[in-house]
Protein backbone atom coordinates (compact mmCIF):
# COMPACT_ATOMS: atom_id res chain seq x y z
CA UNK A 1 0.00 0.00 0.00
CA UNK A 2 3.19 1.99 -0.69
CA UNK A 3 0.62 4.24 -3.32
CA UNK A 4 -1.96 5.42 -0.22
CA UNK A 5 -1.21 8.31 2.19
CA UNK A 6 -3.27 8.93 4.98
CA UNK A 7 -2.86 12.39 7.78
CA UNK A 8 -4.75 12.99 10.40
CA UNK A 9 -4.45 16.32 12.90
CA UNK A 10 -6.92 16.41 16.01
CA UNK A 11 -6.86 19.38 18.33
CA UNK A 12 -8.96 19.98 21.57
CA UNK A 13 -8.91 23.65 21.93
CA UNK A 14 -10.70 25.42 25.19
CA UNK A 15 -12.68 27.91 25.44
CA UNK A 16 -11.68 31.89 26.54
CA UNK A 17 -14.18 34.87 26.57
CA UNK A 18 -17.18 34.17 24.13
CA UNK A 19 -15.53 31.39 21.91
CA UNK A 20 -16.47 27.42 23.87
CA UNK A 21 -14.37 24.68 23.77
CA UNK A 22 -14.33 22.49 20.80
CA UNK A 23 -12.47 19.86 18.82
CA UNK A 24 -10.47 20.75 15.70
CA UNK A 25 -10.14 17.79 12.89
CA UNK A 26 -7.97 17.72 9.42
CA UNK A 27 -7.99 14.55 7.87
CA UNK A 28 -6.30 14.22 4.06
CA UNK A 29 -5.76 11.02 1.78
CA UNK A 30 -4.14 10.45 -1.15
CA UNK A 31 -3.49 8.31 -3.57
CA UNK A 32 -0.51 8.34 -6.33
CA UNK A 33 -1.47 7.25 -9.53
CA UNK A 34 0.38 6.31 -13.22
CA UNK A 35 3.85 7.40 -12.42
CA UNK A 36 3.72 11.07 -11.02
CA UNK A 37 0.12 11.72 -10.42
CA UNK A 38 -2.20 11.88 -7.41
CA UNK A 39 -5.63 11.72 -6.38
CA UNK A 40 -6.94 13.25 -3.05
CA UNK A 41 -9.86 13.76 -0.47
CA UNK A 42 -9.60 16.29 2.03
CA UNK A 43 -11.87 16.47 5.36
CA UNK A 44 -12.08 19.65 8.20
CA UNK A 45 -14.31 19.67 10.67
CA UNK A 46 -14.14 22.74 13.15
CA UNK A 47 -14.31 26.48 13.71
CA UNK A 48 -11.56 28.16 15.65
CA UNK A 49 -12.46 31.75 16.04
CA UNK A 50 -16.74 31.39 16.24
CA UNK A 51 -19.19 29.24 18.21
CA UNK A 52 -20.90 28.20 14.36
CA UNK A 53 -20.48 24.75 13.00
CA UNK A 54 -18.30 24.32 10.11
CA UNK A 55 -17.05 21.54 7.99
CA UNK A 56 -15.54 21.00 5.06
CA UNK A 57 -15.07 18.35 1.92
CA UNK A 58 -13.13 18.67 -0.75
CA UNK A 59 -11.20 16.49 -4.00
CA UNK A 60 -8.68 16.91 -6.42
CA UNK A 61 -6.45 15.06 -8.77
CA UNK A 62 -3.53 16.09 -10.51
CA UNK A 63 -1.59 14.81 -13.25
CA UNK A 64 1.98 15.23 -13.73
CA UNK A 65 4.70 13.89 -16.08
CA UNK A 66 8.33 14.94 -16.54
CA UNK A 67 8.02 13.68 -20.22
CA UNK A 68 6.26 16.13 -21.71
CA UNK A 69 7.62 16.40 -25.27
CA UNK A 70 10.60 14.65 -24.44
CA UNK A 71 12.80 13.89 -20.91
CA UNK A 72 13.36 16.29 -18.00
CA UNK A 73 10.19 18.57 -19.61
CA UNK A 74 7.27 18.77 -16.84
CA UNK A 75 3.89 18.98 -16.91
CA UNK A 76 1.64 19.33 -14.57
CA UNK A 77 -2.28 20.01 -14.52
CA UNK A 78 -4.30 20.11 -11.63
CA UNK A 79 -8.12 20.31 -10.42
CA UNK A 80 -9.96 20.46 -7.42
CA UNK A 81 -13.58 21.30 -5.88
CA UNK A 82 -15.03 21.76 -2.19
CA UNK A 83 -17.87 22.56 -0.45
CA UNK A 84 -18.11 23.76 3.20
CA UNK A 85 -21.19 23.74 5.78
CA UNK A 86 -20.85 26.24 8.13
CA UNK A 87 -24.53 27.63 10.50
CA UNK A 88 -26.98 29.68 9.00
CA UNK A 89 -26.57 28.99 4.97
CA UNK A 90 -27.53 26.01 2.92
CA UNK A 91 -26.44 27.14 -0.30
CA UNK A 92 -23.37 28.58 -2.62
CA UNK A 93 -20.73 27.25 -0.16
CA UNK A 94 -18.63 25.86 -2.81
CA UNK A 95 -15.33 26.20 -4.88
CA UNK A 96 -13.56 25.09 -7.73
CA UNK A 97 -10.65 26.01 -9.46
CA UNK A 98 -7.43 24.33 -11.62
CA UNK A 99 -4.40 25.04 -12.92
CA UNK A 100 -2.12 24.08 -15.46
CA UNK A 101 1.67 24.42 -15.14
CA UNK A 102 4.93 24.20 -17.76
CA UNK A 103 8.10 24.90 -15.42
CA UNK A 104 10.88 24.51 -17.32
CA UNK A 105 14.08 26.09 -17.82
CA UNK A 106 13.99 28.05 -21.34
CA UNK A 107 10.34 28.38 -21.13
CA UNK A 108 7.87 28.31 -17.76
CA UNK A 109 4.16 29.12 -17.77
CA UNK A 110 1.48 28.64 -15.03
CA UNK A 111 -1.91 29.34 -15.69
CA UNK A 112 -4.31 29.59 -12.23
CA UNK A 113 -8.17 29.49 -11.91
CA UNK A 114 -10.45 29.42 -8.89
CA UNK A 115 -14.38 30.39 -8.66
CA UNK A 116 -15.25 30.39 -4.58
CA UNK A 117 -18.91 31.10 -3.68
CA UNK A 118 -20.24 33.98 -1.44
CA UNK A 119 -20.99 31.33 1.67
CA UNK A 120 -17.58 29.56 0.87
CA UNK A 121 -15.90 29.50 4.48
CA UNK A 122 -12.38 26.93 5.26
CA UNK A 123 -12.50 27.54 8.64
CA UNK A 124 -9.18 25.75 8.82
CA UNK A 125 -8.01 26.83 5.95
CA UNK A 126 -7.59 30.57 4.77
CA UNK A 127 -9.43 32.25 2.04
CA UNK A 128 -8.86 35.95 1.78
CA UNK A 129 -11.91 36.88 0.24
CA UNK A 130 -15.40 34.49 -1.23
CA UNK A 131 -17.67 35.81 -3.62
CA UNK A 132 -14.90 36.10 -6.08
CA UNK A 133 -13.54 34.26 -9.18
CA UNK A 134 -9.58 34.92 -9.17
CA UNK A 135 -7.09 34.62 -12.60
CA UNK A 136 -3.14 34.19 -12.04
CA UNK A 137 -1.28 34.06 -15.40
CA UNK A 138 2.61 33.42 -15.26
CA UNK A 139 5.18 33.73 -17.81
CA UNK A 140 8.49 33.83 -18.24
CA UNK A 141 11.26 33.38 -21.39
CA UNK A 142 14.62 32.54 -20.73
CA UNK A 143 17.87 33.09 -22.23
CA UNK A 144 21.49 32.20 -20.94
CA UNK A 145 24.12 34.73 -22.54
CA UNK A 146 27.98 33.52 -21.84
CA UNK A 147 28.58 36.69 -19.35
CA UNK A 148 25.52 35.81 -17.81
CA UNK A 149 23.40 32.90 -15.64
CA UNK A 150 20.44 34.20 -17.38
CA UNK A 151 17.99 36.65 -18.20
CA UNK A 152 14.27 36.33 -18.09
CA UNK A 153 11.69 38.48 -19.42
CA UNK A 154 8.72 37.27 -17.86
CA UNK A 155 4.83 38.43 -17.86
CA UNK A 156 2.96 38.51 -14.17
CA UNK A 157 -0.61 39.03 -14.17
CA UNK A 158 -3.73 39.17 -11.31
CA UNK A 159 -7.47 39.67 -12.05
CA UNK A 160 -10.24 39.30 -9.72
CA UNK A 161 -13.97 39.85 -10.30
CA UNK A 162 -17.00 39.30 -8.19
CA UNK A 163 -19.37 36.65 -8.98
CA UNK A 164 -21.19 39.04 -11.91
CA UNK A 165 -17.78 39.99 -13.33
CA UNK A 166 -17.44 43.16 -11.97
CA UNK A 167 -13.81 44.06 -11.31
CA UNK A 168 -12.51 43.82 -7.38
CA UNK A 169 -8.61 44.34 -8.18
CA UNK A 170 -6.04 43.57 -10.86
CA UNK A 171 -2.38 43.36 -11.29
CA UNK A 172 -0.44 43.54 -14.46
CA UNK A 173 3.58 43.55 -14.45
CA UNK A 174 5.19 44.16 -17.96
CA UNK A 175 7.67 45.40 -18.49
CA UNK A 176 9.11 42.45 -16.01
CA UNK A 177 12.83 41.35 -16.75
CA UNK A 178 15.50 39.69 -14.00
CA UNK A 179 19.03 39.88 -15.25
CA UNK A 180 21.11 37.02 -13.27
CA UNK A 181 25.09 36.93 -13.21
CA UNK A 182 27.32 33.83 -12.46
CA UNK A 183 27.43 33.96 -8.44
CA UNK A 184 23.31 34.07 -8.62
CA UNK A 185 22.85 37.38 -7.71
CA UNK A 186 20.33 39.52 -9.51
CA UNK A 187 18.35 42.41 -10.20
CA UNK A 188 14.72 42.52 -10.96
CA UNK A 189 13.26 45.86 -12.93
CA UNK A 190 9.22 45.91 -12.73
CA UNK A 191 6.32 47.97 -13.84
CA UNK A 192 3.17 47.47 -12.23
CA UNK A 193 -0.62 48.36 -13.38
CA UNK A 194 -2.99 48.34 -10.74
CA UNK A 195 -6.54 48.43 -10.31
CA UNK A 196 -8.36 48.11 -6.55
CA UNK A 197 -12.34 49.01 -6.86
CA UNK A 198 -13.58 49.74 -3.19
CA UNK A 199 -17.26 48.52 -3.07
CA UNK A 200 -17.12 50.32 0.67
CA UNK A 201 -14.88 52.89 2.82
CA UNK A 202 -11.95 51.39 3.44
CA UNK A 203 -9.45 52.48 6.64
CA UNK A 204 -6.07 51.73 5.77
CA UNK A 205 -4.46 52.87 9.16
CA UNK A 206 -6.44 54.27 12.04
CA UNK A 207 -8.05 57.55 11.60
CA UNK A 208 -7.35 57.68 7.58
CA UNK A 209 -10.44 56.24 5.43
CA UNK A 210 -10.05 55.84 1.64
CA UNK A 211 -13.54 56.73 -0.06
CA UNK A 212 -15.60 54.29 -2.46
CA UNK A 213 -14.44 54.07 -6.01
CA UNK A 214 -12.41 52.73 -8.81
CA UNK A 215 -8.63 53.57 -8.71
CA UNK A 216 -6.33 52.93 -11.07
CA UNK A 217 -2.25 53.14 -10.44
CA UNK A 218 0.97 52.59 -12.17
CA UNK A 219 4.55 51.50 -9.68
CA UNK A 220 8.03 50.95 -10.16
CA UNK A 221 9.89 48.58 -8.35
CA UNK A 222 13.70 47.54 -8.44
CA UNK A 223 14.67 44.51 -6.61
CA UNK A 224 18.39 43.37 -5.74
CA UNK A 225 18.61 40.13 -4.36
CA UNK A 226 22.63 38.46 -3.63
CA UNK A 227 23.06 34.85 -3.62
CA UNK A 228 22.21 33.18 0.02
CA UNK A 229 25.03 30.83 -0.25
CA UNK A 230 27.36 33.38 0.59
CA UNK A 231 27.88 34.20 4.55
CA UNK A 232 26.75 38.03 4.28
CA UNK A 233 23.94 38.29 1.66
CA UNK A 234 20.82 39.85 1.42
CA UNK A 235 18.09 42.14 -0.55
CA UNK A 236 16.91 45.32 -0.87
CA UNK A 237 13.11 46.15 -3.22
CA UNK A 238 12.79 50.01 -3.43
CA UNK A 239 9.26 50.76 -5.36
CA UNK A 240 7.49 54.38 -6.42
CA UNK A 241 4.33 55.64 -7.69
CA UNK A 242 1.30 55.67 -7.88
CA UNK A 243 -1.39 54.76 -4.99
CA UNK A 244 -4.98 55.53 -4.96
CA UNK A 245 -5.17 58.96 -5.48
CA UNK A 246 -1.81 59.75 -4.07
CA UNK A 247 1.81 58.59 -3.50
CA UNK A 248 3.66 56.34 -2.11
CA UNK A 249 7.20 55.21 -1.60
CA UNK A 250 8.68 51.81 -0.02
CA UNK A 251 12.04 50.05 0.78
CA UNK A 252 12.43 46.84 1.82
CA UNK A 253 15.80 45.21 3.12
CA UNK A 254 16.92 42.14 4.61
CA UNK A 255 20.51 40.93 5.85
CA UNK A 256 21.56 37.43 6.60
CA UNK A 257 24.64 36.62 8.51
CA UNK A 258 25.84 32.69 8.63
CA UNK A 259 28.99 33.13 10.46
CA UNK A 260 28.72 29.43 11.57
CA UNK A 261 27.53 26.15 9.89
CA UNK A 262 24.89 25.51 12.64
CA UNK A 263 23.86 29.13 13.13
CA UNK A 264 22.66 32.08 11.38
CA UNK A 265 20.72 35.71 12.04
CA UNK A 266 18.46 37.84 9.40
CA UNK A 267 17.33 41.26 9.59
CA UNK A 268 14.76 42.43 8.66
CA UNK A 269 13.16 46.41 7.68
CA UNK A 270 10.37 47.57 5.74
CA UNK A 271 9.40 51.19 5.54
CA UNK A 272 6.60 52.98 4.13
CA UNK A 273 5.71 56.30 3.33
CA UNK A 274 1.87 57.51 2.14
CA UNK A 275 0.70 60.54 0.91
CA UNK A 276 -2.89 60.42 -0.21
CA UNK A 277 -5.99 63.40 0.20
CA UNK A 278 -7.04 61.51 2.85
CA UNK A 279 -3.83 61.89 4.77
CA UNK A 280 -0.20 60.84 5.06
CA UNK A 281 1.32 58.19 7.67
CA UNK A 282 4.27 55.83 8.02
CA UNK A 283 5.03 52.34 8.47
CA UNK A 284 8.10 50.84 9.74
CA UNK A 285 8.20 47.28 10.49
CA UNK A 286 11.59 45.60 11.62
CA UNK A 287 12.09 41.79 12.11
CA UNK A 288 14.96 39.88 13.33
CA UNK A 289 15.19 35.67 13.25
CA UNK A 290 17.60 33.74 15.08
CA UNK A 291 18.52 30.52 14.52
CA UNK A 292 20.35 27.63 15.81
CA UNK A 293 20.72 23.86 14.58
CA UNK A 294 21.88 21.51 17.26
CA UNK A 295 21.94 18.84 14.68
CA UNK A 296 19.89 18.39 11.47
CA UNK A 297 17.13 17.07 13.53
CA UNK A 298 16.97 19.31 16.29
CA UNK A 299 16.54 23.25 15.84
CA UNK A 300 15.27 26.25 17.48
CA UNK A 301 14.15 29.50 16.27
CA UNK A 302 13.05 32.38 17.61
CA UNK A 303 11.02 35.58 15.71
CA UNK A 304 11.23 38.91 17.17
CA UNK A 305 9.05 41.79 15.48
CA UNK A 306 8.32 45.30 16.03
CA UNK A 307 6.15 47.59 13.63
CA UNK A 308 4.87 50.92 14.86
CA UNK A 309 0.91 50.79 13.66
CA UNK A 310 -0.33 48.12 16.23
CA UNK A 311 2.72 49.70 18.35
CA UNK A 312 3.39 45.63 19.70
CA UNK A 313 6.19 43.99 19.64
CA UNK A 314 5.88 40.08 19.66
CA UNK A 315 8.37 37.41 20.24
CA UNK A 316 7.62 33.39 18.58
CA UNK A 317 10.33 30.80 19.87
CA UNK A 318 9.82 27.40 18.39
CA UNK A 319 11.91 24.15 19.09
CA UNK A 320 11.24 21.60 16.70
CA UNK A 321 12.55 17.69 17.05
CA UNK A 322 12.46 15.17 14.31
CA UNK A 323 12.69 12.08 15.59
CA UNK A 324 12.47 10.52 11.89
CA UNK A 325 10.81 12.03 8.65
CA UNK A 326 7.20 12.22 9.01
CA UNK A 327 7.48 12.41 12.90
CA UNK A 328 8.22 15.20 14.67
CA UNK A 329 7.73 17.26 18.06
CA UNK A 330 7.14 21.20 18.45
CA UNK A 331 7.17 23.18 21.46
CA UNK A 332 6.09 26.67 21.05
CA UNK A 333 6.42 29.70 22.89
CA UNK A 334 4.72 33.36 22.19
CA UNK A 335 4.86 36.64 23.79
CA UNK A 336 2.86 39.56 22.90
CA UNK A 337 3.98 43.41 24.15
CA UNK A 338 2.34 46.12 24.37
CA UNK A 339 4.68 49.69 23.55
CA UNK A 340 1.89 52.04 22.85
CA UNK A 341 2.15 53.75 26.30
CA UNK A 342 6.36 54.54 26.28
CA UNK A 343 6.73 51.48 28.31
CA UNK A 344 6.45 47.73 27.33
CA UNK A 345 3.50 46.02 28.84
CA UNK A 346 3.11 42.04 28.46
CA UNK A 347 -0.01 41.40 26.87
CA UNK A 348 -0.11 37.90 25.58
CA UNK A 349 1.47 34.73 26.38
CA UNK A 350 0.96 31.36 25.04
CA UNK A 351 2.64 28.18 25.66
CA UNK A 352 2.01 24.83 23.80
CA UNK A 353 3.26 21.77 22.48
CA UNK A 354 2.66 19.58 19.04
CA UNK A 355 3.20 16.42 17.77
CA UNK A 356 2.88 15.12 14.04
CA UNK A 357 3.67 11.45 12.89
CA UNK A 358 3.16 10.04 10.26
CA UNK A 359 2.31 6.32 9.84
CA UNK A 360 3.06 4.09 6.42
CA UNK A 361 1.18 1.22 5.52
Amino acid sequence: MNHINFGFLDVQVDGSNSLESKNLAVARATVNLFEESQLGVIYTNGDPQSNDDNSLVGADFTFRTSKFFGNNNVFESNFFIQKSSTTGFTEKQGAIGGSVRYPNDRFSFRLFVEIMDENYKPALGFVDESGVNDYYLFSRYRVRPKKFDSIDFKIDAHYRTTMNGAVVRSRFNFPDFRITNKAKDFIDVTGQFHRERLFEPFEIVEGIIIPIGDYKFIKTEIKMITARERVLSGNFTMGAGEFYNGERFELRSEVTWKPLSFFNTTFQYAYNKVNIPEGDFTTHVTQINLNLNFSPRLYWNVTNQYDNVSDSFGINSRIRWIIQPGNDIYLIFNQGVDTSKGHWTPSTRQLYTKASWTIRF
